[in-house]
Formats: structure tokens, C-alpha cells, sequence
């Protein structure tokens, strides 16, 4: 599905994961997490448009790079919460989510607003500005410390984002090579458009408000299964209105 739908589906299995233990920076590399499969997309800069085609969706959103890819990115963030230079890697961290956020308001502005660049021209030095702020004063005033997570966790939290973000996009009509690279079958249910707000903005609400509970706090749990209970419910409603619309 669409970018959006993605880091806000990653974020919450990211939360559900590890956000008792390290709060929201779950959500932030579950949102990574979620990303991830789609820079796929930078083929396009070097494949021509049919190899493209084929590339898109193809080992990146396969079971395959669900296992390899965990174990290699949970290995990664754990290495590098450990490093000495953990106070600029958490800086590096909020650079990311700004980023990832900035391709979020980026896709809003081409739905609501074609060709309108203001918005993205403010968020980019607004941003900038408070994340070396906020930086300077939380990251390097002796009192930060690296999340509570081990490696393995690191490992299982980018596989279900993985893994979650190669479900969801079976659902859509493009096609799904999660047998690659031994089979290039697409899968393609077809039951979702590739961007439903219905499927999006109750789920992003659900998880912006769990966001504001602490890590502790039983209805930031309460509000996260909310949002995953109810775009969970609208697509299986999907797979029932397919049903019955091919059987009549």
C-alpha cells in the first residue's frame, strides 16, 4: 500500500514489540521498518522501465529478505546503540523519522494539494532547527541512555515489520513476489486500493494517541491493538465485499 499506510502499520507492530521496554523509539523503527521494503522504488533511477516493473515489489517484499533482512538490520541498530558514539546515532535516529515524516507530509501535499511545495519548503528548516535544539540539550547533556533491547528483540521487531508490510501489500492489486527469489508468482489478492483513507486515518489516530501514554500506561496498549484491531477489521471487510461482489 502506499507509504503512509505502511510507517503507521510498522510503527504499531514496532510498538507492539518493544514499546513497553523503549517507549516511543518502538514506533520510530517500526516506522523504519515499514519503510524499508519500498526503496525499492530507487530502481528507478537505474533500471530501465520494465526491468523496473519487475524489480518493484520482487525480493525486497519476499519471506526470504524478511529473515535475512531482520537479522541483518537488528544486528545493525544493536551495534549501533552500543557504539561509543551513541549521542549522534540517537541524533541520526531523529534525522531518519524527520525524513520518513517529511515523505508522509510530502504524499498528503500530492493527494490535497498537487504541486503546492510550500508546506515541505517550511517543514524542512523548521525541522532542522528543532532537531539540533532538541538534540543538543537531550542527547548531550550526560543523561541519555541507549534503549533497553537486545539484540534478538532488534531482530524480531524489523521481521514483523517486515513481514506485516509484505501482507498488507498481497491485499492490493500490484502483486507481491514474496516467494522470491525462487518464484517470481505474483500475489495479488485485490481486495484494497493502494491508498485507503478508510484503512489509514482511524489507524493513525489510534496511534498518535497511544503515542502520548507512557510506555507503562495500559491504555497505550489499549489505544495500539485499537488501531491494529480496526484496519485489521476493515481489511478482512475488504476480502468479504470482494467475495461477494465475484460471486454474483
Amino acid at each position: 500500500m502506499d507509504s503512509l499506510s505502511q510507517i503507521v502499520l510498522g510503527a504499531a507492530v514496532g510498538e507492539v514489540v518493544l514499546g513497553r521496554r523503549i517507549g516511543n523509539r518502538a514506533m520510530i523503527w517500526g516506522a523504519v521498518a515499514g519503510t524499508i521494503p519500498d526503496m525499492d522504488v530507487l530502481g528507478k533511477f537505474f533500471l530501465d522501465e520494465l526491468d523496473n516493473l519487475g524489480f518493484h515489489r520482487g525480493i525486497s517484499h519476499s519471506l526470504l529478505f524478511s529473515f535475512v533482512g531482520a537479522v541483518a538490520f537488528g544486528w545493525a541498530t544493536d551495534r549501533l546503540y552500543r557504539s561509543r558514539h551513541h549521542a549522534w546515532i540517537a541524533m541520526g535516529t531523529k534525522a531518519a523519522a524527520a525524513i520518513v515524516i517529511g515523505f508522509v507530509v510530502n504524499f498528503l501535499m500530492m493527494i490535497l494539494a498537487p504541486g503546492t511545495w510550500l508546506p515541505l519548503v517550511a517543514y524542512i528548516p523548521t525541522v532542522a532547527w528543532f532537531w539540533w535544539r532538541n538534540g543538543q540539550k537531550r542527547y548531550f547533556s550526560g543523561t541519555w541512555q541507549a534503549p533497553n533491547a537486545s539484540m534478538r528483540a532488534w531482530m524480531a521487531l524489523f521481521f514483523w515489520g517486515f513481514v506485516t508490510h509484505i501482507l498488507l501489500d498481497c491485499f492490493t492489486t500490484y502483486g507481491t513476489q514474496i516467494f522470491a527469489p525462487f518464484s517470481n508468482l505474483r500475489v495479488a489478492l485485490g481486495t484494497i486500493s493502494v491508498a485507503d483513507p478508510l484503512y489509514t486515518i482511524p489507524f493513525l489516530v489510534c496511534l498518535l494517541v497511544a503515542a502520548r501514554f507512557a510506555p507503562s500506561d495500559r491504555r497505550r496498549a489499549v489505544w495500539n491493538w485499537a488501531g491494529l484491531g480496526l484496519s485489521s477489521a476493515y481489511l478482512a471487510l475488504t476480502v468479504v465485499n470482494y467475495q461477494r461482489v465475484h460471486s454474483t
